[in-house]
């Protein structure tokens, strides 16, 4: 059964959302940063907080969330003021993109909930480009 923190965006955005929040510039140095020009997928964005951290403190060209939460993107959604950012549908185990799609795909604070996470992170390195970064 579902709790209201998978259901209710508000809720989901004061817990975890706080949490991605205070997190994100600290993964986005750990993964050596997002340079100028970058396609980068958030996988399993939730409401969007690393998603905006990484328009705010970055200049990729780029930045997609994707959530399987139609409450969340809502809020993600309602919440953009960035025209590179956009939020999408969608399954971390069946990520909706080509081969090599993206110059980084990062993941936070999702992956323990993926029911099958070896299978989201293949996912994520096949739409991630040769030499690109892949991080949960």
């Amino acid at each position: 059964m579902e709790t209201d923190l998978h259901t209710d965006a508000n809720k989901y955005h004061a817990g975890m959302g706080g949490w991605s929040k205070t997190l994100a510039p600290l993964f986005i140095e750990f993964i050596g940063g997002i340079k100028e020009g970058y396609r980068v997928l958030d996988v399993g964005c939730g409401t969007g907080s690393l998603t905006f951290t990484i328009a705010e403190t970055t200049k990729a060209s780029t930045v997609v969330g994707i959530d399987p939460s139609v409450g969340y993107l809502e809020y993600a959604r309602a919440n953009n003021t960035y025209a590179h950012v956009v939020f999408e549908i969608g399954d971390a185990q069946e990520l909706p993109y080509d081969n090599g799609s993206f110059d980084c795909c990062i993941s936070s604070l999702v992956i323990q909930f993926v029911s099958d996470a070896d299978r989201a992170a293949r996912e994520m390195g096949r739409v991630t480009k040769k030499r690109g970064t892949v991080a949960t």
